[in-house]
């Protein structure tokens, strides 16, 4: 019965997970983003595949960085996530700037 309830956990986890990754996929900067570098393609095969090529990179480097942060048991200072999100506003900037020039 435990080990059921386990699997059902870990199920319900990964489930939220997924759940959870496709909302964030859908947030505007991440639109924003993949437009961006799409919309330099006039191949729609060509940009189908720049954009899954993007998520997929993003995917793996968040992956990455969440297993190790989660099995050393590290925390991000609230500076630091701020900092993250600063850049995160200057890629935003940059990727517009792109368009417009």
């Amino acid at each position: 019965m435990e080990e059921q309830l386990a699997e059902l956990g870990l199920f319900a986890a990964l489930a939220l997970g997924i759940i959870l990754g496709i909302r964030h996929s859908l947030d505007p900067d991440h639109v924003v983003a993949v437009s961006t570098i799409v919309s330099e393609y006039r191949n729609p095969l060509r940009s189908f595949w720049v954009g899954i090529s993007w998520g997929l990179g993003h995917t793996t480097t968040l992956l990455i960085i969440g297993v190790v942060i989660i099995a050393l048991r590290l925390t991000i200072p609230d500076r630091m996530a701020l900092l993250f999100e600063f850049f995160v506003g200057i890629m935003l900037v940059a990727l517009g700037a792109q368009v417009i020039y």
